[in-house]
C-alpha cells in the first residue's frame, strides 16, 4: 500500500510540476509577451530537456498504463507555431506507451506545412500529393476523418426521437444485436447489418455499434489484410503502404458502419487506396466531377494545372478503372455516398 502511495506521489508530483511550467509559460504568451517567455526559455539551462526527463518520470511511473494526450483547437493557430508543436510532441516525447490524439482540420495542418516549407517544396514533391500530405503520412500514425451527418440519417434519427415513447424493445431487437455480437467473420458482420434494416432506426443502429466494436478484433483485422492483398499491386512500393491500407480502409467502414452508408466493399478499398496516393484528385473528384450513368467524368479541359497532368497517370487511371479487379471500375455512386459521409 506504502508503493502504491510512493507512485501515486511521484506521479501527481510529476503532472503538477509540468502544469505549473505550462502555466508559467502560458501566461507570458496569453499576455501578449511573446518575448518575455522568449527570455524565460533562454534563462533555463536546457529548459526543455529538464521538462523532457519530467514527462518521461510521469510515463515511467504509470507503466504498464498507456497515456492518451488530446490536443484540440491546432487548427486556430499560427503555421509556425502548429509546425514547432507537432515537431516537438515527435522528437521530446515520442514514447512507446504515449499516443497523442490531435483533433484538427487537415486541411490547414496542410497549408502550415506548405508555408512553412515552400522553399523546399520544389524538391520533395510527390505525384498526387501536396508537401503537407508528405508530412502528415511521416507525422501520424492514422488519420482519420470524422463524418457528418447527412440528411436522411437526420431525418431518422428526428423520427426515433419522436416516436421514442412509442416504441418497444422486441425479441427480435434484442435477438439481432445479440447476433452481432457473436459474429465471427466481416461477412457476417455485413449480412446482420443488412437484415437489421428492416427493424426500427434505434435497433439497426444499436446493430451498427457492435459491428464496429467487431472489426477492430484481432481476428477480424487478419480477415481484412487477407481481403486486401489482392490489392497490393495498386499501391506505391513503400513497404508501410499495406498497413497504411488496413488503417485507411478500416476508418473509412467504421465510418460508413456509423453513418448508415453502405458502400460497396471493392468499392471503398478503391476510393481508400486514391486518399492515399492521390489525395487531391479524390479531394477534386469530390468537389467537382461531373456525376452520370454510373461513371466518373472529368472534364479536362476546365482542369488546373496540378489535377490535369495527374488524369494522364497510368496507374491513377488503372485504379479508377478498377485495377483489374472483376468488381470494375469506382464508380460514380461511390463517389456521391463519400460526399454524404464527409460532409
Amino acid at each position: 500500500m506504502g508503493a502504491l502511495f510512493e507512485k501515486l506521489e511521484k506521479t501527481v508530483g510529476g503532472i503538477l510540476a509540468i502544469w505549473a511550467l505550462v502555466l508559467g509559460i502560458g501566461k507570458f504568451i496569453a499576455g501578449g509577451q511573446t518575448r518575455s517567455a522568449e527570455l524565460y526559455l533562454a534563462s533555463k539551462k536546457d529548459p526543455m530537456n529538464s521538462f523532457q526527463k519530467r514527462f518521461k518520470n510521469i510515463i515511467e511511473g504509470i507503466k504498464p498504463g498507456r497515456v492518451a494526450v488530446f490536443i484540440d483547437d491546432l487548427d486556430r493557430c499560427k503555421s509556425s507555431y502548429v509546425i514547432s508543436l507537432l515537431e516537438s510532441l515527435q522528437t521530446l516525447f515520442n514514447y512507446q506507451n504515449v499516443f497523442f490524439i490531435i483533433a484538427a482540420d487537415k486541411k490547414w495542418i496542410n497549408a502550415c506545412y506548405e508555408v512553412e516549407y515552400q522553399s523546399i517544396k520544389s524538391y520533395i514533391g510527390t505525384t498526387g500529393k501536396p508537401i503537407g500530405n508528405l508530412f502528415i503520412e511521416k507525422m501520424f500514425q492514422q488519420s482519420i476523418a470524422l463524418p457528418g451527418v447527412h440528411k436522411e440519417m437526420k431525418e431518422k434519427l428526428w423520427d426515433s426521437l419522436l416516436s421514442v415513447d412509442k416504441q418497444e424493445i422486441t425479441e427480435t431487437d434484442e435477438s439481432i444485436v445479440k447476433e452481432m455480437q457473436n459474429a465471427g467473420s466481416l461477412q457476417e458482420t455485413e449480412e446482420i447489418i443488412a437484415r437489421s434494416k428492416e427493424g426500427s432506426f434505434a435497433t439497426e443502429h444499436a446493430v451498427r455499434l457492435q459491428a464496429i466494436k467487431k472489426i477492430t478484433k484481432k481476428q477480424n483485422l487478419e480477415e481484412t489484410e487477407h481481403l486486401l492483398k489482392p490489392y497490393a499491386n495498386l499501391l506505391d512500393l513503400n513497404p508501410r503502404s499495406m498497413k497504411r491500407l488496413i488503417n485507411n480502409y478500416s476508418a473509412i467502414k467504421a465510418s460508413s458502419i456509423i453513418s448508415h452508408i453502405d458502400i460497396p466493399t471493392h468499392q471503398t478499398v478503391l476510393w481508400a487506396i486514391l486518399t492515399m496516393r492521390w489525395p487531391i484528385v479524390a479531394e477534386y473528384i469530390l468537389e467537382h466531377a461531373a456525376l452520370s450513368k454510373g461513371s466518373i467524368n472529368i472534364k479536362n479541359g476546365n482542369l488546373p494545372a496540378e489535377i490535369n497532368h495527374l488524369f494522364k497517370d497510368e496507374e491513377l487511371i488503372n485504379l479508377l478503372n478498377g485495377g483489374g479487379h472483376k468488381d470494375g471500375p469506382l464508380v460514380a455512386n461511390t463517389v456521391i455516398q463519400c460526399r454524404q459521409l464527409f460532409i
